[in-house]
């Protein structure tokens, strides 16, 4: 049986920086994505996004857990059409693809007054990020642009712990315009939980080396004796 989706946490996305906020925090705590792991909206490096979050969790203890990923217009590509497209083979869609500096993306159509707001995201950017966000124990429920939430500039409004609690709390109006589709969610939360699925630290398995050298040597004199 499937989990319950109660997302209790969520990460803004920009093009420099994860910001993680929970109902439990008392405000946001950010991770910078440098160069070596992010550039021009391609993921440089797993291996390096791995090293650093491993090293963020252990630091600031962030429980893992159903998140949601709010997501900075600074990640994905955006125009005004004049008409809802029936698909993304739509000469709309197909035309703004082309000023589109990747191939291999995702898009997504938001109804407005005026037609469709088409917003295009770079799937070697988000899929890798997700990637590794779940090896570390998260399950990312929804991936949305921030301007469902009623603002797109972070100049002028900043994104707050209120905001972040608003969107937590409002998973159904983010995973309507998700990039995550809702059969991939419903098979994440019915997939089973590995037994260990706790990431053992290098300073854990050294413990558990040394304790299993000490309980060798102790039966070692308790034959000897």
């Amino acid at each position: 049986m499937a989990q319950k989706v109660n997302p209790q946490a969520c990460f803004l996305v920009t093009r420099s920086s994860l910001t993680f906020f929970s109902k439990a925090s008392d405000d946001g705590v950010e991770l910078s994505l440098t160069s070596e792991i992010v550039k021009d909206l391609e993921m440089i490096s797993q291996q390096a996004l791995e090293r650093v979050m491993s090293s963020w969790m252990e630091q600031i203890k962030i429980p893992a857990g159903q998140v949601e990923l709010i997501l900075d217009k600074s990640v994905f590509f955006h125009t005004t059409i004049h008409k809802m497209p029936e698909s993304e083979s739509d000469p709309l869609v197909q035309s703004f693809l082309e000023l589109v500096p990747f191939t291999d993306v995702i898009t997504k159509s938001f109804p407005i007054k005026e037609g469709a707001y088409l917003v295009v995201i770079n799937r070697e950017f988000l899929n890798p990020l997700i990637a590794v966000l779940e090896k570390f124990g998260f399950v990312v429920v929804s991936a949305s642009p921030l301007f469902i939430l009623g603002t797109d500039d972070l100049a002028k409004t900043p994104f707050t712990k209120e905001m972040a609690l608003k969107a937590i709390s409002n998973y159904e109006l983010l995973a309507e315009y998700s990039f995550i589709a809702p059969e991939i969610v419903e098979e994440k939360l019915s997939a089973p939980q590995p037994f260990l699925s706790v990431k053992l630290s290098g300073k854990l398995i050294a413990m558990i080396a040394i304790f299993a050298i000490l309980i060798t040597v102790l039966i070692v004199l308790l034959v000897t004796m």
